[in-house]
């Protein structure tokens, strides 16, 4: 089957610094083409990448689907539904994996309203929806009964779950050299780390030589909503290739820190 992959991001390259969307889309892509389907990603960019991929507007999308003629489009983000042509003779799949009206709730609530008038219109031009979980699914049946689906019968929603790649135990006796616990991101209006970060750093002190914290941050690239880290001794965000080296060559427990809200219940995070 041909599937034309719709992202809002070029594809994941190890050797850059990647977020939570391209590893999500890298996987689904995988899993697609290891299952003997023939996938091609298409991007939001400018006209100079166009031969390399991308689309900037609705009408460059058209023509995009129209060379590639794909039995199945898949679409990662809800708002990139919006390029997408009504009366589509394929079907359409929408990759739902993170809640953004939630995110939206704490960022711009003023906006809210008008964010799931859209959502709604847009959902009306799927025909199968994935999440991350089941609690996605969940959060999903009222928008999809506005959206005029009938669950009476079925649900158009599959649960697809993040994967991951098994690693050897890490190269270091955490009991001999001492524990690295990793964490890091930004700071977002639903996520602030800053009141466990001070217990963790008067604990490091505390058992010197013993236990280290190291937090990888910056800014992001794609938000102006995100804060960076107000931590001294931050790492830089690594490429992803540097980053996957750096866990599996001493680190020993992944840390993803926040207060307990609507947003992170519902969440899929990357970390």
């Amino acid at each position: 089957m041909r599937i034309l992959l719709i992202t809002q991001e070029p594809p994941f390259t190890p050797d850059e610094v990647a977020t939570g969307n391209q590893i999500r889309s890298l996987q689904i892509k995988s899993a697609l083409e290891q299952a003997g389907h023939a996938t091609h990603q298409a991007w939001l960019g400018n006209e100079k990448d166009a031969a390399a991929g991308s689309f900037s507007n609705l009408d460059s999308l058209k023509s995009l689907v129209l060379r590639q003629a794909p039995e199945v489009i898949l679409v990662s983000y809800w708002e990139l539904l919006s390029l997408l042509p009504y009366g589509l003779q394929q079907p359409t799949v929408l990759d739902f994996v993170a809640p953004r009206p939630l995110e939206e709730l704490f960022e711009q609530p003023q906006k809210l309203a008008a964010s799931l008038q859209r959502l709604r219109v847009n959902l009306a031009k799927a025909d199968l929806l994935l999440v991350g979980n089941a609690e996605q699914e969940k959060l999903l049946l009222l928008w999809l009964l506005e959206a005029g689906f009938d669950l009476r019968e079925s649900s158009p929603v599959r649960v697809v779950p993040l994967a991951a790649e098994a690693l050897d135990p890490p190269r270091s006796d955490p009991e001999k050299d001492g524990w690295t616990l990793v964490g890091g991101g930004v700071n977002w209006p639903w996520r602030d780390a800053e009141e466990y970060l001070r217990a963790i750093r008067a604990f490091e002190k505390q058992h010197a030589g013993r236990f280290r914290l190291v937090l990888f941050g910056g800014h992001y690239r794609h938000h102006q909503g995100a804060e960076p880290l107000d931590e001294p001794g931050t790492w830089d965000l690594a490429a992803y290739g540097d980053y996957s080296a750096f866990l599996s060559s001493g680190a020993h427990i992944g840390l993803e820190l926040s207060n307990d809200n609507v947003e992170r219940r519902f969440s899929q995070s990357f970390r």
